[in-house]
């Protein structure tokens, strides 16, 4: 993931208030407590200090990439006593080409698997209501266990790899046909919160 990338970056003892996000954008979810790592490791420079709303607005808005403090569980949250802390990367750069097409998503992927074998896990997800396009990718160790990404406006799957997780199984499509089910944002929410 090397580059020079703007990014609004959380720095302080007493963090904002986390704002939601994960509708319209792409974001990276790693096993950490260190912020600074995870800046570096994905080569944010030109990093200006943000709160919670401040950042995902410049995510939103201008392109920026926010790292955000450190939460336990998942930003989505993994449930009650999961003392494991996370820090979500918010920001177009998780997303993919805007072509949407296996290529951008096998990059998304591998950048999953490059986070995971620094951070031990990662996670990835991403939404696009112009072109119906989701995914959701999981790596432990530098290796992506879980991999599903689909484009809705052509009806195309463009990956559906390893096992079925258990978030997925509450969801209709392990048991239709191919084309009988087209993923939404909220599967995608669904994933990231049972992750």
């Amino acid at each position: 993931m090397p580059g020079h990338f703007s990014a609004l970056f959380w720095r302080g003892s007493k963090p904002s208030v986390p704002v939601p996000f994960g509708y319209k954008m792409g974001w990276f979810v790693v096993r950490s407590a260190d912020t600074a790592k995870v800046a570096q490791t994905i080569g944010l420079h030109s990093q200006t200090q943000a709160s919670w709303q401040d950042g995902i607005d410049g995510a939103y808005t201008r392109g920026l990439t926010f790292v955000t403090p450190p939460v336990n569980g998942t930003p989505s949250a993994l449930g009650p006593g999961n003392k494991v802390q996370w820090i979500a990367i918010v920001g177009e750069r998780a997303m993919g080409s805007p072509s949407v097409s296996l290529v951008s998503s096998d990059a998304v992927a591998k950048n999953v698997a490059r986070l995971s074998s620094t951070f031990q896990e990662a996670q990835g997800f991403a939404t696009d209501r112009a072109t119906g396009y989701v995914h959701w990718i999981w790596a432990k160790a530098g290796r992506v266990q879980r991999y599903f990404a689909y484009v809705g406006n052509r009806g195309e799957l463009l990956t559906n790899g390893g096992p079925i997780t258990g978030p997925e199984r509450k969801m209709p499509f392990p048991s239709l046909l191919k084309g009988e089910w087209q993923p939404s944002e909220a599967d995608v929410m669904a994933v990231a919160s049972g992750w």
